[in-house]
């Protein structure tokens, strides 16, 4: 048990910034990191040629954003 709740608290500390650099990374409309993995570096050049340059962006961000609010989200439920 003690070990679940170790193990919520640091994937509610992950999902969290990635929710929040990534949220600030849409408002910005940031380019992705440079050194990226090839998914993410595949997904940002499909999303730029889908949607254009700044809502390929945006886009981008908030789906990693998603991903983070989850990851935060199924946390929050493991500590309860």
């Amino acid at each position: 048990m003690r070990e679940t709740r170790w193990l919520a608290w640091f994937f509610l500390a992950v999902g969290g910034s990635v929710f929040l650099f990534s949220a600030w990374g849409a408002v910005t409309m940031a380019a992705p990191p440079p050194t990226q993995s090839l998914v993410r570096g595949a997904m940002a050049q499909a999303l730029g040629a889908a949607l254009g340059t700044p809502a390929g962006l945006v886009v981008y961000h908030l789906i990693w954003a998603a991903l983070g609010a989850c990851m935060a989200w199924v946390a929050v439920k493991l500590l309860r």
